[in-house]
């Protein structure tokens, strides 16, 4: 993958896609398939972002290696009772011998379908046990049926860090050959982006999440609970539209997996809804929910899904109610022929059209503005409307897009909602990282009343055991490697402090100066408050890392001198 000028990213878009091509084909019947996909999704998300630093897949890879790996320790019994399974299909696998025939080979498949179909119809009864909390009331009620679905936030993961906002001075984004959103944005109201990661989906994605938003904002609640019953009652079924083909063989068998999938994507999207409304009504900060619906997005995979669903099938429903004339109308200058081709289009893995995001914007009654950066840096504007708009709705969806060569989705904010959201944000990191500090230093506490007496009376040989169960999770080269890490954190906290007091300083002078030339242009108060709020979250974040290490550090101690004494 040399850098041949602008072709460096049209020769990445080829390899990926082939290579994504063969992957899909290669694992037709693998009995992980969904996982692979969700990797191999995450894989190309990667290369696509990081095409001047393709370096950097191997260490992706790796992680991802190790989070596979500690999936399977977490699933162990039934991945020894999977394997155990699979050894009696490849005993009896005639693929293994030379004298394979045709025969053979559907005896070995229909082994194959009978092992698949057991586990799924395990995999329907537990899910058909745990997903029904939002079937018909008088049905819950005469089956006993309770809400299953909990909201824990601490549960979310958010390793992947997708669309964070940040400000367009600090965007360091440049998308292709003269192409740089910090410079295109530059004379505009925009002062605030979120990046969304290139793929099919990343339109509806980024749609989903501001209109979500932007109800969460206006505090809008009677759409919020239109949309929950709209969910709730079916009139708009959320489905996983990317399904391969299947061993299953029987299509009422299809229909029950299908089923089982519909009905835990909805009660997702249900309970995350539900707790939106409900902290709405007890009044909560319109921009704390915005942050918590930001790391529900990006955290659980299921109700990323749930939402690039709903405003496909919002969509949908919209041209099946709509006068067939109207659609026809609409189609006249397109491609399509008729509505069901414009379904199945919106259905499909293919970026959307012109006319899909005018049936977006109709679907959900709102105004759709999207500026899109041409090869010089100019920004031109588009937008897509629903004509008799009604006042209530007063909600406008700002998207930047990019084609270079593939396509790139943002949202843009403005300055006043952008600073409150990158303050509630690090407000958010800030609080989380002192929780942490303190069930860790309340865990310290507890070892230190509880464990250090006992440790001192413990025989050599109990000794001896811990430091043999320590050792099965520890290595040498973890230890070394977190011995350069924390050397490293130490000079870089260092400069830090050294550095803090004089940018302060600088900040200071260069209010001064504003005070002098630009007063009626810019609120110093403003820069200043929110520069200061930078340094302390930076500053904060490095002192808890820096804090783990530490812990960390005396840990491995621990367990050198043990393994020294054995």
């Amino acid at each position: 993958m040399k850098d041949q000028k602008g072709d460096k990213s049209v020769e990445i878009t080829v390899l990926v896609e082939l290579f994504s091509t063969f992957f899909e084909k290669i694992t037709f019947v693998h009995p992980d398939k969904e996982i692979l996909m969700k990797n191999l999704s995450k894989f190309k998300n990667f290369l696509y972002g990081n095409q001047q630093n393709l370096e950097k897949g191997y260490e992706f890879l790796q992680s991802m290696k190790e989070q596979y790996q500690q999936y399977l320790v977490e699933n162990q019994s039934t991945a020894s009772a999977s394997n155990q399974n699979g050894s009696n299909l490849a005993s009896n696998n005639p693929l293994t011998n030379q004298g394979t025939t045709q025969q053979s080979f559907q005896q070995y498949q229909q082994q194959y379908n009978a092992q698949q179909r057991s586990q799924q119809e395990q995999q329907r009864q537990q899910i058909q046990q745990a997903t029904s909390s939002y079937q018909n009331p008088s049905i819950a009620a005469q089956n006993n049926i309770v809400k299953t679905f909990k909201f824990d936030l601490s549960s979310l993961n958010e390793n992947a860090n997708l669309f964070k906002i940040q400000s367009i001075q600090d965007f360091s984004g440049v998308r292709g050959e003269g192409i740089n959103p910090k410079i295109a944005l530059s004379g505009s109201s925009f002062n605030y982006i979120r990046e969304f990661v290139s793929e099919v989906n990343a339109f509806y994605r980024c749609i989903g999440f501001r209109y979500l938003e932007q109800l969460i904002k206006s505090q809008n609640l009677a759409k919020l609970q239109d949309i929950l019953k709209s969910v709730q009652s079916k009139k708009i079924v959320l489905e996983q539209y990317y399904r391969e083909q299947t061993s299953i063989e029987n299509d009422a068998e299809e229909n029950i997996a299908r089923q089982q999938n519909n009905d835990y994507l909805r009660n997702t999207f249900c309970g995350y809804l539900e707790y939106i409304i409900e902290s709405l009504k007890k009044d909560k900060s319109s921009a704390e929910l915005q942050e918590i619906l930001y790391k529900i997005v990006n955290g659980d995979s299921a109700f990323d899904t749930a939402l690039i669903s709903f405003i496909k099938e919002q969509s949908v429903r919209f041209i099946q109610e709509s006068d067939p004339l109207y659609i026809d109308f609409l189609l006249s200058s397109q491609e399509l022929k008729n509505d069901k081709e414009l379904i199945q289009h919106i259905r499909s893995q293919d970026e959307p059209l012109e006319i899909t995001i005018k049936i977006v914007a109709l679907a959900l009654e709102t105004l759709i503005n999207i500026y899109t950066i041409e090869n010089n840096n100019a920004l031109t504007k588009k937008d897509y409307k629903f004509n008799s708009l009604p006042e209530s709705s007063n909600i406008t969806l700002d998207l930047l897009k990019i084609k270079q060569p593939y396509i790139i989705y943002y949202l843009i904010y403005n300055q006043l909602e952008g600073q409150q959201l990158v303050r509630v944000s690090s407000q958010a990191f800030i609080n989380q990282q002192q929780t942490l500090q303190q069930q860790q230093e309340s865990q310290q506490n507890e070892q230190n009343i509880y464990g250090q007496k006992p440790r001192q009376q413990n025989s050599v040989q109990t000794n001896k055991a811990n430091l043999a169960q320590n050792n099965a999770e520890v290595r040498p080269s973890q230890i070394e490697d977190l011995k350069v890490r924390g050397g490293y954190l130490k000079k870089m906290l260092k400069m830090f402090d050294d550095n803090t007091e004089d940018l302060i300083n600088k900040l200071s002078s260069f209010k001064d100066g504003m005070n002098e030339d630009e007063e009626d242009e810019q609120d110093e108060e403003n820069i200043e408050k929110v520069l200061k709020e930078q340094i302390n979250y930076s500053k904060s974040r490095a002192l808890n890392f820096y804090s783990n290490i530490q812990t960390q550090d005396r840990g491995q101690n621990w367990v050198n001198d043990g393994i020294s004494n054995q």
